[in-house]
């Protein structure tokens, strides 16, 4: 005792240095936790952000299926503009000839207005030489037919300037159009690079964000694995403290994988929107090239219409004069007037010619530069269309990426909220640490105290026992201190008869099932007058075979086996109770199911088997056999076996539950009977 007092002093220290330490993990678990809540407010602070940011990419994609529309219909409209300006090349070239064939004819003109006009002057010189009249007025004919004919090409001219201005003019609102379009484009590209940006930079900040949780799960880990090693704790506490702080570096790495890669994707797209706004640009320029050459052209139609309009006058002045030389001719009288008024007609008349001569530089160099511009218009037009193509497979691309982005981000939203989650988990789980390390100190403490207690009374009990003088009276009543008695319930001789009740039972029902087998329990010799008389007639034969079979089997075992049953004859009585029950129930199953009767008449065997308590007491059987221990015939017929062969208590409760039981079964073997007695004719039970 003295011993014992000795070791809880020392089990109290120890109590004590435990309590100490348990203190320090305590206040370590709980510092754990306070990180751990600030761990879990910033992966929520990361989920939200996450979510702004899932928030952009949907926008972004939207946007670029936009674009990726106004694209597609900017190509569509753009296409007709190739055969157009291959059109306006063709005309501005027959344009071109036209007007050098205009220009060169002007010129003719203007040297016959020059000789023309000196022709008049000589004729005001000499009024009197009326012979050069004719020659005058030959001379003004043919001038008359030229103005005409270079009227006439100047009106063609004119015409197709008008024509080709028509076209430029639609051409241009084509081009105003394609403009807008582009303008449009150009403006939603902006925004979607601005948009690009602003998440390239929100992805930036993110990876940071991630890297620096990363860091601050290895520092808690090296801090919790500190904690662990200067507690003088067991290897096994450290690793599941530790393993309780254990990051999940696995998903923020994926996570971190998945950011990287939408950086990556935003950078792509940035630079796919940069050269699109560049092709913009070249496409707007050469547009505004088209436009400017539109007008000149507009300029040009309008000089060829006053060109025009200024040889009709002159075709009208020439028929003046040719009519004033014809009236010269018949009348000489007023040739002198005639032939002032001629010369001064032709001086004007020289002087527009020189006019409209002077006007072929500037229409030649017009009509150069229609061509030149044309050219270049029909030469820009591939370009045009090929960097639109190129925008649209940019931009269809761009789609693609922000469609990936949008479908990624359900993943990255899914391992946001997983992350979030876990740190929560850590944080509950932190707390629940803490709280259980306190529970212990207080556990601790309360060993302490009932260490100290048990080691002051043991040092008392020490004293005590020091002044007790034993004797072997003493060591017997320590131990021995009770005694013993056996009394016998039951005399059963050996293990034989204490097996017999279940066997004998099994038998009867192996039996009954062999008799069903064997007899025809449904075929009545002559149509039955009622149910009771055809289960008569069944049961008179099976309870001759049910007497039969008992009392073979009771005579052999009491006979061979040596079966020495303290009541005999109520033993007999279960026994026929137990048989004629059995057959009750296997004949009705045949009857009612046929064949799959007797499979069924197996199963229930088989549910007997364990249920019946015949080798071992229910009490050591599963819940399912002690359920259905109370309602199995074969229960009875057990106990009731038992009664009269060994324990010598009454077997009629046993007996009155099977016969029970037995009529039972013959009620409604009777009813079944007696439905298919409506049913069978006599030709029928003659045939069978």
């Amino acid at each position: 005792m003295t011993q014992a007092a000795s070791g809880s002093q020392q089990l109290t220290k120890g109590a004590t240095q435990l309590s100490a330490g348990n203190t320090k993990i305590t206040s370590n678990l709980n510092q754990l936790a306070a990180s751990s809540l600030t761990f879990a407010n910033g992966t929520n602070q990361f989920d939200q952000g996450l979510n702004q940011y899932v928030a952009g990419v949907k926008t972004l994609s939207d946007g670029t299926q936009t674009l990726n529309s106004g694209l597609i219909q900017l190509q569509e409209k753009v296409t007709p503009l190739a055969s157009g300006t291959s059109q306006l090349q063709t005309g501005s070239q027959s344009l071109s000839t036209r007007i050098q064939q205009y220009t060169t004819g002007v010129q003719t003109v203007n040297q016959n207005m020059q000789t023309l006009n000196t022709g008049a002057q000589q004729l005001q010189a000499a009024t009197g030489a009326l012979g050069q009249v004719a020659q005058l007025a030959s001379g003004a004919t043919t001038l008359q037919t030229q103005i005409g004919k270079a009227a006439t090409n100047n009106q063609t001219i004119t015409t197709q300037l008008q024509t080709i201005g028509t076209g430029i003019t639609q051409q241009n609102t084509n081009l105003t159009t394609v403009q807008t379009g582009l303008q449009q484009l150009a403006t939603n590209l902006q925004q979607n690079q601005t948009t690009t940006q602003a998440t390239t930079a929100s992805l930036t900040t993110l990876a940071t964000d991630l890297q620096d949780v990363k860091t601050a799960q290895t520092a808690t880990q090296t801090k919790v694995q500190t904690a662990a090693e200067t507690q003088q704790l067991t290897s096994a506490q450290q690793a599941a403290i530790v393993a309780a702080a254990q990051p999940n570096t696995e998903k923020l790495d994926q996570v971190m994988a998945q950011v990287k890669a939408l950086q990556q994707t935003t950078t792509d797209n940035a630079q796919t929107q940069t050269q699109a706004l560049a092709a913009i640009k070249g496409a707007q320029q050469a547009i505004s090239q088209l436009q400017a050459v539109g007008g000149n052209v507009t300029q040009l139609a309008s000089g060829s219409q006053t060109v025009t309009s200024g040889l009709q006058q002159l075709t009208t002045g020439s028929t003046q004069l040719v009519t004033g030389l014809n009236q010269a001719q018949s009348q000489s009288a007023q040739l002198n007037a005639a032939v002032t008024k001629l010369a001064t007609g032709t001086q004007q008349l020289s002087a527009g010619t020189t006019q409209l001569a002077a006007q072929n530089a500037t229409l030649n160099n017009g009509a150069t530069q229609l061509v030149s511009g044309t050219t270049q218009l029909a030469n820009s037009t591939p370009s045009l269309i090929a960097g639109i193509t190129q925008l649209t497979a940019g931009s269809q691309k761009m789609t693609t990426g922000a469609q990936k982005l949008v479908s990624n981000s359900g993943t990255l939203t899914t391992a946001g909220q997983t992350l979030a989650t876990g740190a929560t988990k850590i944080s509950q789980g932190s707390g629940q640490l803490a709280t259980g390390s306190g529970q212990i100190g207080t556990g601790l403490h309360s060993l302490t105290t009932g260490n100290q207690k048990l080691a002051t009374s043991l040092g008392q009990a020490g004293l005590q026992v020091k002044k007790i003088h034993a004797t072997d009276l003493t060591y017997a009543q320590i131990a021995k201190p009770v005694t013993t008695k056996q009394h016998e319930h039951d005399t059963v001789p050996n293990n034989g008869t204490v097996m017999a009740p279940y066997m004998m039972a099994v038998s009867a029902y192996v039996g009954a099932m062999s008799l069903g087998l064997m007899y025809d329990i449904y075929t009545p010799r002559r149509k039955p007058k009622s149910g009771i008389s055809w289960w008569a007639s069944k049961m008179s034969v099976l309870a001759l075979e049910v007497m039969a079979q008992s009392t073979l089997m009771y005579g052999m075992m009491m006979l061979i086996n040596g079966l020495n049953p303290v009541h005999p004859g109520a033993t007999y009585l279960v026994m026929l109770m137990t048989s004629l029950t059995f057959v009750s129930l296997i004949n009705l199953l045949n009857l009612v199911f046929g064949q799959i009767g007797s499979f069924f008449a197996l199963i229930l065997l088989v549910l007997q088997l364990g249920g019946a308590a015949g080798t071992y007491p229910i009490q050591l059987s599963n819940g399912f056999f002690e359920a259905i221990h109370p309602y199995l015939p074969i229960t009875y017929a057990v106990n009731g076996l038992r009664s009269g062969l060994m324990i010598g208590d009454s077997v009629l409760p046993s007996v009155a539950v099977l016969a029970g039981i037995t009529v039972v079964l013959s009620g409604l073997t009777i009813a079944f009977f007696s439905l298919k007695r409506k049913k069978v004719s006599t030709i029928e039970i003659a045939e069978l």
